[in-house]
């Protein structure tokens, strides 16, 4: 189905407050009145995800960036009994917690993973540029239909800040199923990025002021 389509029976879905979307409140308030809620996911971009694989039949889901946990919860209720959720994220606190509020039934679609951030190069970049991402990717969970982009951020390598995060597409290329999609949230640096070296394998099917998302062509 295309985007387009995809994103304007998503926009239908939201006009109104079915009984699915009643669970994923019930699923994010879990979270958003937790003592960290101020840093998750916010409820209009936490609808979209959960349309998102809805609408597109996602199976197998990637996030970067856990977090506490609450975009994880949510793709997971949204991938329903036959998919799977993987998760990587730096911090090993983070995960703890996320591992304390996300439901066991949730939590059973769910594998975790902690990873330090690194940076690297591409064949693809100009000579000598360098992007940031987890160390360890888990991509012999793939090949994914749905990836979510949160972390890693930019941080301080070798007395230096590393200003273009979020890198790991780069290396997810080949990981991502046609079609597949990827939602990008609140990385203006990243989207440029990818728009500049990976238009050859993805189409941007919408841009807002907090998230973009983007389609696997090629």
């Amino acid at each position: 189905m295309p985007l387009l389509r995809v994103l304007k029976k998503i926009k239908n879905k939201l006009t109104g407050f079915n009984p699915s979307e009643r669970k994923l409140k019930e699923i994010y308030d879990i979270f958003a009145k937790s003592p960290e809620g101020g840093w998750i996911i916010g409820w209009k971009e936490a609808k979209k995800i959960y349309h998102l694989i809805k609408v597109r039949d996602a199976k197998n889901a990637l996030e970067l960036g856990t977090g506490i946990g609450a975009a994880a919860a949510i793709m997971a209720l949204a991938v329903e009994d036959s998919g799977k959720v993987t998760t990587i994220e730096q911090k090993k606190e983070c995960l703890e917690i996320a591992k304390k509020l996300i439901p066991d039934n949730l939590q059973q679609k769910i594998s975790f993973h902690l990873s330090e951030p690194c940076t690297f190069t591409s064949p693809i970049l100009k000579q000598g540029e360098r992007i940031s991402g987890y160390k360890n990717l888990p991509v012999e969970r793939g090949p994914f239909d749905f990836v979510l982009v949160d972390g890693p951020g930019s941080f301080w390598e070798n007395g230096q800040m590393n200003h273009h995060p979020n890198g790991d597409l780069f290396n997810l290329i080949s990981h991502i199923k046609l079609g597949g999609i990827v939602f990008v949230d609140n990385r203006k640096v990243a989207l440029a990025l990818y728009l500049k070296y990976l238009d050859q394998y993805f189409r941007p099917g919408g841009s807002w002021k907090n998230y973009c998302i983007l389609e696997k062509i090629t």
